[in-house]
């Protein structure tokens, strides 16, 4: 009967392991602090940690939970007083990238028409306080994107009309403080029946809003390359004029630099054979999109990674059995490393240091300090300037009074 009792519990034992599939552990003490139950429906990718690691989101059905460390129990509610759930009727969830808040989108659909999308919300909750902005709707629309700009303080929302190929960017730039923000919406290009729109992608790059619309080219597929301009006082997105764009470009991939100055155009659709593989270097200056170095990977093209500097950039190649492995072209688009014949899964860059993370915060004081710095020299060549000037028209005086004083002899 003992023995008996022992398998029991070493069944009840392993059915347990075997459920419990998601596991929060602690390295320094190799414990496991938390293990979640989650079904065929749930992902592990739907398990987010907040920027700073001191909560971890998750979504259950529609449920948002989040929990806190260490303990790992779920947020206290201060008014209700227990630990519950956050919001219902959640679809996806994100974290802002410097701040505890997290963004729900939730949608309504027709009572009648369960298919028919009405509107799609997205709420910001700040924790562990649970303070809320605003929410924001967008009528008949799908969010397809959330774009955050370099200051981690404006969202660029992509969104697509219910049934219809028609996209349109909504800008919200928030006032972390005062828990509110200001908005404005923009339309984006459509296609037509020649050149159906299929997709559509964005990318900040600095103060400019890249909008790569795909299209169905008969049998292959192209991207076109529309920037706008950010108009920071009236939040306002302004198109670059229509003859500084790129149209109908043979390519399926646009992959922005972390630094806002170099783009890269690639194919990496594997019906566009003709095509496949190849990629264009393009630098951004002063307002203008300039061709830089086009190059060839070959068919084993498959992943464009930029550093966190914008000076290097990973390209992966997967030729099957005969080849793999990576070379690594730097920001003027030339090889300066190539490894063959390693099977590889993937390549990633290591990320930077927290304390590294925010490049814009970085990149105001540098401006900020070199402004003070330019002041005092500017300060210093004013006091020169002056001191040369007066001695200069000293020696002019000098010069001009022994000229008259000549004249008057004569």
């Amino acid at each position: 009967e003992d023995e008996e009792e022992e398998e029991e519990d070493e069944d009840k034992k392993k059915r347990k392991e075997e459920i419990d599939n998601v596991f929060v552990r602690e390295i320094l003490s190799d414990q496991i602090i938390r293990s979640f139950v989650i079904n065929k429906d749930e992902k592990f990718s739907n398990f987010i940690w907040s920027p700073d690691s001191k909560f971890l989101g998750r979504i259950k059905g529609q449920l948002l939970i989040i929990y806190e460390l260490p303990s790992m129990k779920m947020v206290l509610d201060k008014k209700e007083n227990i630990r519950m759930p956050i919001k219902d009727g959640v679809k996806e969830f994100s974290w802002f990238p410097n701040n505890n808040i997290v963004i729900t989108i939730s949608e309504k659909y027709d009572a009648n028409k369960k298919d028919k999308l009405l509107s799609s919300t997205l709420d910001f909750i700040e924790l562990p306080s649970k303070d809320t902005f605003p929410s924001s709707s967008l009528a008949n629309s799908q969010i397809v994107d959330l774009v955050w700009h370099k200051n981690n303080k404006l969202l660029a929302i992509l969104s697509k009309e219910y049934n219809q190929s028609k996209y349109s960017v909504r800008l919200i730039d928030f006032n972390i403080a005062n828990k509110n923000y200001s908005s404005s919406n923009c339309k984006l290009p459509v296609g037509n029946v020649k050149r159906p729109l299929i997709d559509m992608k964005i990318y900040w790059m600095g103060d400019i809003l890249f909008v790569i619309p795909k299209y169905k080219e008969i049998n292959v597929e192209s991207i076109s390359v529309y920037p706008y301009n950010l108009n920071k006082q009236s939040l306002v997105l302004e198109p670059w004029p229509a003859e500084n764009s790129y149209d109908n470009l043979k390519h399926s991939h646009f992959v922005p630099s972390s630094n806002g100055v170099n783009f890269l155009l690639a194919c990496m659709d594997k019906n566009n054979t003709n095509n496949y593989g190849k990629c264009d270097l393009y630098v951004l200056n002063k307002g203008k999109m300039s061709f830089c170095k086009p190059s060839d990977m070959g068919a084993g093209l498959s992943k464009l990674e930029w550093d966190h500097d914008g000076r290097l950039c990973i390209v992966e190649l997967n030729y099957g059995k005969e080849r793999e492995g990576f070379k690594i072209i730097n920001c003027l688009g030339d090889s300066v490393f190539d490894n063959k014949d390693l099977k590889l899964i993937n390549v990633s860059w290591r990320p930077r240091h927290k304390f590294l993370l925010n490049q814009y915060e970085e990149e105001k004081k540098i401006e900020t300090d070199l402004v003070k710095i330019s002041k005092v020299y500017e300060d210093e060549d004013g006091e020169f300037l002056s001191s040369h000037e007066k001695k200069q028209r000293a020696l002019d005086k000098e010069v001009y009074d022994k000229f008259t004083a000549v004249m008057k002899r004569r």
